[in-house]
C-alpha cells in the first residue's frame, strides 16, 4: 500500500505541474521573471572590483518594489560573497507588454592564496545573490564568479553575445512564427540558450531555431537569454515583434 500511495503522489504531482505548463508555459512571462545577472567579469584570477547588472523582466504595469542583497543558503559555492547595491533604484526600459528592469552592483573580489586554489582544485567558485519583490511576488537571482588559479584560461576567453534574427512567415501550415537566434561564442564551453515571450508558447524554448505559437495578436516581446555553463556568463537580447 505504502507504494502505491507513493506512486499515486508522484503521478499527481507530474499530472498538476503539467497542467500548470499546458496553461501557464514557462517560456511565457506574465509577473516576476529574474533572468541573470550580467558580470563584466565572469572570470578572474586576481582581486578586483567586479561590475554587475542583475535583469529582471516583468509586465508593463508592474513595478520592482525592493531589491537586496541575499545569502542563499541551499547554494553550496567555495566561498560566498556580499555584493553591495550602487544605488537604490535601478532602471526600466519597455517593449511592448513586458519591460526590461536593470540595477548594478558591485563585488569585491579578495586574494585568495595558494593553499586555498588548491583545496578547490585550481577553480574556486564565489557565490552571491540577490532577493527581489515584485507585486507581493519574491524571487532570488543567484550568480557566480570562477576564480582561476591558471590566467592563461582568463585571457583566453571572451563574452559571448546572442542575437534575434526576424520573426517572419508561417511555420507548420499556421499563424505560428519561426524564432531563429544566433550565439557568437568563441569559448569552448557548453552554453544553453533559454527564449521567453510576453504571450503564446515557444515549440522548444532551448532551441536556436524553433517556433512560436499562439502569440496575442499585436505588438509582443521576445527575449533570447544565454547561460554559459562553466564560467556561469549571462547575456541577453530583447526584440520586439508585431503580430
Amino acid at each position: 500500500m505504502q507504494h502505491i500511495f507513493f506512486f499515486f503522489i508522484t503521478f499527481m504531482t507530474g499530472w498538476i505541474y503539467s497542467c500548470s505548463e499546458e496553461v501557464n508555459p514557462f517560456e511565457r512571462i506574465t509577473d516576476l521573471r529574474p533572468l541573470g545577472i550580467v558580470a563584466d567579469q565572469p572570470i578572474v584570477a586576481s582581486a578586483t572590483t567586479v561590475n554587475l547588472e542583475i535583469v529582471v523582466a516583468l509586465p508593463i504595469g508592474q513595478n520592482i518594489d525592493s531589491i537586496a542583497q541575499y545569502d542563499d543558503p541551499e547554494a553550496n559555492p567555495s566561498l560566498k560573497l556580499s555584493p553591495e547595491l550602487s544605488s537604490t533604484e535601478g532602471t526600466y526600459e519597455e517593449f511592448g507588454p513586458l519591460k526590461i528592469y536593470t540595477h548594478t552592483a558591485q563585488v569585491a573580489i579578495p586574494t585568495l592564496g595558494a593553499t586555498t586554489l588548491a583545496q578547490f582544485g585550481g577553480v574556486v567558485r564565489l557565490s552571491y545573490g540577490f532577493l527581489i519583490v515584485s507585486a507581493g511576488k519574491t524571487e532570488k537571482v543567484i550568480g557566480e564568479i570562477r576564480y582561476l588559479a591558471d590566467s592563461s584560461t582568463l585571457a583566453a576567453w571572451s563574452s559571448p553575445r546572442v542575437t534575434i534574427e526576424e520573426a517572419t512567415g508561417e511555420a507548420d501550415g499556421n499563424e505560428s512564427k519561426k524564432l531563429v537566434g544566433t550565439l557568437d561564442q568563441s569559448n569552448d564551453e557548453r552554453t544553453k540558450i533559454s527564449w521567453y515571450v510576453s504571450s503564446g508558447r515557444i515549440k522548444n524554448r532551448q532551441a536556436p531555431e524553433t517556433t512560436w505559437t499562439e502569440a496575442d495578436a499585436g505588438l509582443q516581446t521576445v527575449i533570447l537569454a544565454a547561460y554559459a555553463v562553466d564560467s556561469r556568463f549571462f547575456t541577453y537580447t530583447v526584440v520586439t515583434r508585431e503580430i
